[in-house]
């Protein structure tokens, strides 16, 4: 799982990641990644957090903070990308998609299936 980041304000800022476990209340990783003004980034989740399990089923909260200490936090963009490989022959490949983002502040009971998509 990877996910890409952008920061459209005009100060650089700090995301600050922490992956939880899939009951989203113990942490099992966290990182603190920079991000410039009007800058972008996309990575896997374990390229940022080290020593993240292989297969992993659970939560990372992303958070802001200004390099200015009297700022509030700055607001970013986000987007979840979520992988696959094609192994039909001969056309096979990576197969990259996106999957929404869901807002801590929200609670939604509705399951969810998310098929790949790829165009």
């Amino acid at each position: 799982m990877g996910m890409a980041t952008s920061n459209p304000g005009m100060a650089a800022m700090s995301l600050m990641l922490t992956s939880y476990q899939g009951d989203a209340k113990t942490a099992i990783g966290s990182t603190t990644s920079p991000l410039g003004t009007g800058r972008y980034n996309s990575q896997f989740v374990d390229e940022l957090i080290r020593g993240l399990p292989a297969s992993i089923t659970g939560v990372l909260d992303i958070t802001s903070k200004s390099t200015n200490p009297l700022a509030t936090p700055d607001p970013f963009v986000a987007l979840t990308l979520r992988s696959l490989v094609n192994t039909r022959q001969p056309v096979g490949g990576f197969l990259p998609t996106t999957l929404p983002i869901a807002d801590a502040q929200k609670r939604d009971e509705r399951p969810h299936d998310y098929e790949p998509i790829s165009m």
